[in-house]
């Protein structure tokens, strides 16, 4: 059998050319041999690493921002109390600074009136024409109140040589509130960093630590009778 393509002479039952293989004889070929044949399986590309990417840059936001989270609540664990105290010393300064103008206006009261304290029971109406500001009789740690100093009731119309001690004697100091208050040790109020402020006779201020108020003078012994200490209005 003569191949169509090459014109080799195969043999007549050849299904195939011996010479370039093409199929002779399509009725005895074997059609088996040409079924189609599953396509080789290309490779997969890699899995991207896109999502692994994010994942870890996620973890590291989160990461960061717990961190700054415990850092911020650390330093203000620190600096809120110091804020605090801040202001409160700030409020026992300006305190002080209101005492300190009213025992001032109190001694000039008494060189007016013969070295001779004000009446505990006026003592602040009668001192009124020489701080001329109201607000100076409140404590700024108790803003809107009428008053918030009281007088040693022991000082009430005494004169100045009946003083053994002035510094150590009390005069005017952290109250109750109310106008013209007066009484003893009773009567404190600590409220500024666990004391009161005290001003004393002969003009100084000062913190004192709560219980510690009885250290200090509270009575005064009287002047003599027919010393003529009197008052004034």
């Amino acid at each position: 059998m003569q191949c169509p393509n090459c014109r080799f002479e195969n043999a007549e039952d050849a299904q195939r050319c011996s010479r370039c293989g093409i199929v002779l004889n399509l009725r005895d070929v074997d059609l088996s041999d040409l079924q189609p044949q599953e396509p080789e399986a290309r490779p997969q590309p890699p899995p991207s690493k896109k999502g692994w990417s994010c994942g870890i840059i996620g973890c590291v936001v989160v990461a960061v921002l717990l961190i700054g989270m415990f850092v911020i609540s650390m330093v203000a664990a620190v600096v809120f109390p110091v804020f605090s105290r801040a202001r409160e010393k700030a409020g026992q300064t300006s305190c002080m600074a209101n005492l300190k103008q009213l025992q001032l206006g109190t001694l000039m009261y008494m060189q007016d009136y013969h070295e001779v304290m004000p009446s505990a029971a006026n003592w602040c109406d009668a001192t009124m024409p020489y701080i001329k500001n109201s607000a100076v009789f409140v404590c700024p740690e108790a803003s809107g109140a009428a008053g918030t100093y009281a007088m040693n009731d022991a000082v009430s119309g005494q004169k100045m040589s009946a003083f053994a001690s002035p510094a150590q004697t009390v005069c005017l100091f952290d109250s109750a509130t109310g106008w013209n208050m007066h009484g003893g040790p009773s009567l404190i109020e600590n409220r500024h960093n666990g004391g009161a402020n005290f001003a004393f006779v002969d003009g100084h201020v000062k913190w004192v630590a709560s219980g510690s108020a009885s250290s200090y003078t509270w009575s005064v012994t009287p002047p003599p009778a027919g010393s003529g200490a009197t008052g004034g209005p």
